[in-house]
């Protein structure tokens, strides 16, 4: 997932997402703080209420109306996030 959809799921801008990324690399993995967690868990309950769906995509459509005013578009480019 990318930068960009763990900030909309976590509620907290990009760069700060592409920050910890760099910086918070232990033994190969990546953990992301508990309360960027509970947040993601929170903002995820939120939205599969809101729109009555649990697909991811549905979610990150949501808060990106919402949170953005924006529509995504998804693509498969075939890369890995």
């Amino acid at each position: 997932m990318s930068a960009a959809a763990m900030g909309l799921l976590f509620g907290i801008d990009t760069d700060t997402v592409e920050q910890y990324m760099r910086t918070n690399i232990v033994g190969g993995a990546l953990r992301f703080p508990p309360e960027w967690i509970k947040a993601g868990r929170r903002r995820s309950k939120e939205a599969a209420a809101a729109t009555g769906s649990n697909d991811v995509f549905d979610i990150l459509a949501y808060w990106a109306r919402r949170d953005l005013g924006a529509e995504i578009v998804f693509t498969d480019d075939g890369g890995d996030q």
